[in-house]
C-alpha cells in the first residue's frame, strides 16, 4: 500500500507532463506540402500500372539508354521521397504562390538550399521541381528533381570536390 501510494503521485505528474508536451507541439508546427506522401502515393500508382519507361542514364564520360519496367517504384522514386518539408528540426520556408503554382523555398544565404515548386492542374499535383544546394569548406553538390505526372521525372546531380574535382551525373525517364 504505501509503495503505491508513491507511485500515483509520479504518474499523475507524468501524465500531465505528456498531455502539456504534445499539444504544444501539434499547435506550433506548420504544415507544409507532404512530398512523400505525394511519391509513396505515385509508387504504389506506378506498380498497380506497371509501365515500360525509356531511362537514360548520363555520367562523365558515358550514357546509356534502356527501355525497362520498374519493379519496385519506392526505390526508383527514392530520391524524391527524401526531400520532407514538413521534418522536425528542418529550416522555415518562405511559401508563394502565383495561380496554380505553389513555391518554398529556404533563404537564400543558407548552405543547404532548398527551393520546391508544386504544379497543380484540374486540382491534382502534375508537376513538381526540387532545387537543393549544399556548401560547405569541403564541397559544394547541387541536385535538381523534376517530376512530371504522367509524363517523365529526372535526377540531376553535380558536385565538386576539394582535391578530388567534379562529379555530375543525369538520370531521365519518360513514362
Amino acid at each position: 500500500m504505501r509503495n503505491s501510494s508513491k507511485i500515483l503521485p509520479i504518474l499523475v505528474a507524468a501524465l500531465i507532463f505528456q498531455s502539456c508536451h504534445t499539444s504544444i507541439s501539434k499547435h506550433d508546427q506548420t504544415s507544409y506540402f507532404d512530398i512523400p506522401k505525394f511519391f509513396k502515393n505515385e509508387a504504389l500508382r506506378l506498380q498497380k500500372l506497371s509501365p515500360t519507361i525509356t531511362k537514360t542514364v548520363a555520367t562523365n564520360t558515358s550514357t546509356e539508354t534502356k527501355e525497362i519496367n520498374i519493379k519496385n517504384w519506392n526505390s526508383e522514386l527514392a530520391q524524391f521521397m527524401t526531400v520532407d518539408l514538413n521534418k522536425a528540426g528542418n529550416i522555415e520556408f518562405q511559401m508563394t504562390r502565383e495561380k496554380d503554382t505553389l513555391v518554398y523555398s529556404s533563404q537564400t544565404d543558407s548552405p543547404n538550399r532548398i527551393v520546391v515548386k508544386i504544379v497543380n492542374s484540374n486540382e491534382r499535383t502534375s508537376y513538381i521541381s526540387i532545387e537543393k544546394q549544399t556548401k560547405n569548406l569541403l564541397f559544394k553538390n547541387n541536385e535538381t528533381l523534376i517530376y512530371s505526372l504522367d509524363d517523365f521525372y529526372s535526377i540531376e546531380k553535380n558536385q565538386s570536390v576539394k582535391g578530388l574535382g567534379h562529379n555530375s551525373y543525369l538520370i531521365t525517364s519518360k513514362l
